[in-house]
């Protein structure tokens, strides 16, 4: 039997394998549909990291900024530190005006500063009020994802495999594949993007979640690149990402486009012409463009924006790390202190399914529990009623 069946090979499995390994829980078992690891939306090389900047305090700007300083520790290796200059809103054309906005929601004002148009341009080649996230970057999903889940031992990573039911049996998980085999957990972790959805269908469970299609445009530019392009990754409505330079040619990213309940990998002409457009609204008409190439991914989003991260409550042994959106570098390494936590306790308790434990009491790893609860797949399960959560849970879930 084995410690933990991690369904999902990309960035989110890693996440849980890493927790699973804190906790000296190594017999683990790797399942995906796809061929190969860190496929999908995993697959991307430049995913941006930053905090997230809001009108206020809220529980989603506190937590990016938690989850944001775990990225060094978790994914540190594969973390680019290029900085992030975020563009600020028609709100804040004044630098007084944000920094003092920034002081209020408690950035570090040491490496979080605002910049005024003049100096933002003088110092980033972009004539436009903003912040400057000096501990700002981007990760490589797949590599980190990739050399992660290499360190599994080759009969332990199951890929281009179905699941045709997941099953609760005499306190133990079971797992059938299409092929007739069987596989035996203590645990489940579901980490497979929006095809978490339908696993978590498969036991009773419905979670508001729904796929959306994000392309990023590829491109170059020749000739005059020092005084036309930003020097350094912007973020605002879209993200814009330097990345090669090379004698007088500069490669960058645009993007990403957001298409709601669509799921195709395909390359869309239109979505290049909705990145250009955002990029052109900010700098005006640029001559010697070239498209290059696109990436075309599968986010998976919860109505509320937010991940769902941790135990399902009674469903004893079975964890959820889905609906990362664009913020899976953050998220991933959110959920991997989190789960660390989770396990840790799980693993101290006499009756590790103790009611405050699933409530996610993790006051002991920096996180309160109003934090904890509004990305815990709680949330959506009370929502059926003004009480706790009293789902049935019978020993033959399916």
């Amino acid at each position: 039997m084995f410690d933990a069946v991690v369904i999902g090979a990309g960035i989110a499995g890693a996440s849980a394998v890493k927790s699973l390994k804190n906790n000296g829980l190594n017999k683990i078992l790797l399942m995906d549909r796809a061929q190969d690891l860190a496929q999908g939306a995993s697959a991307h090389h430049h995913a941006l990291c930053h905090p997230y900047i809001g009108r206020g305090a809220s529980r989603l700007q506190r937590l990016t900024q938690l989850a944001f300083g775990a990225v060094p520790e978790v994914w540190g290796r594969y973390f680019e530190q290029t900085g992030v200059f975020h563009l600020a809103g028609p709100r804040f054309k004044e630098k007084k005006d944000l920094s003092e906005h920034l002081q209020t929601l408690g950035f570090d004002t040491g490496k979080t500063l605002a910049y005024g148009a003049t100096e933002a341009y003088a110092e980033f080649g972009i004539e436009q009020t903003g912040t400057w996230f000096a501990d700002g970057g981007y990760v490589n999903l797949q590599r980190a994802a990739q050399e992660t889940l290499a360190d599994l031992p080759n009969q332990d990573r199951l890929l281009g495999v179905e699941i045709n039911a997941i099953r609760y049996v005499n306190k133990v998980w079971t797992i059938d594949l299409a092929d007739g085999v069987t596989h035996r957990a203590k645990r489940v972790f579901i980490c497979a993007g929006y095809g978490s959805s339908e696993l978590l269908e498969g036991l009773k469970l419905a979670y508001p979640l729904k796929p959306v299609r994000g392309q990023l445009s590829y491109l170059r530019k020749k000739d005059g690149i020092q005084t036309c392009l930003p020097r350094v990754p912007l973020t605002s409505d879209f993200y814009y990402i330097p990345y090669q330079q090379e004698d007088q040619v500069q490669k960058f990213i645009l993007g990403s486009t957001y298409d709601e309940h669509n799921q195709d990998l395909s390359p869309w002409p239109a979505s290049h012409e909705a990145n250009l457009e955002q990029f052109t609204k900010l700098l005006g008409p640029i001559t010697g463009l070239e498209i290059e190439d696109a990436y075309v991914g599968i986010r998976c989003v919860a109505h509320d924006r937010m991940p769902v991260i941790g135990p399902v409550p009674n469903y004893p042994g079975l964890y959820v790390i889905t609906a990362l959106g664009s913020r899976a570098v953050m998220w991933t390494a959110l959920a991997e202190r989190l789960m660390s936590a989770h396990l840790k306790q799980e693993l101290n308790q006499a009756s590790f399914f103790a009611a405050r434990f699933l409530l996610g009491d993790l006051a002991f790893a920096g996180f309160s529990d109003d934090l904890v609860s509004a990305f815990s797949p709680a949330r959506f399960l009370a929502g059926v009623s003004n009480s706790k959560p009293t789902l049935p849970f019978s020993s033959q879930t399916r």
